[in-house]
């Protein structure tokens, strides 16, 4: 099989998304109508990571801290009951492609 960006990409989503936080308490958190409103335990996992297309790029993956619609996102990577997670995710990711496809080349 051979390596593309869409295969790159939905590769690290689903790392993505199944390494985010999940906070165990119910309910809403936060104040609605800001972007530091969780209106449920999961937000993060359902709508806080997309892949997100642009006309510059072939594609890229979105934390959407960064754009703002889960403004906590960037907290859940020190303060979350699953700390590192994004730099984990990262390395599963790369891991994963090195098994995959043969490691580095140069």
């Amino acid at each position: 099989m051979q390596l593309t960006i869409e295969l790159a990409m939905n590769k690290l989503l689903y790392i993505l998304k199944e390494n985010a936080p999940v906070r165990m308490s119910p309910g809403p958190k936060g104040k609605p109508g800001t972007n530091m409103y969780s209106p449920y335990p999961g937000n993060l996992k359902n709508n806080g990571i997309y892949a997100g297309y642009r006309t510059a790029d072939k594609g890229t993956i979105v934390l959407s801290g960064v754009d703002g619609k889960v403004g906590y996102l960037p907290y859940t990577e020190t303060r979350s009951h699953k700390p590192n997670w994004q730099a984990r995710s990262v390395e599963q990711f790369v891991g994963d492609l090195c098994a995959l496809y043969g490691g580095k080349r140069y």
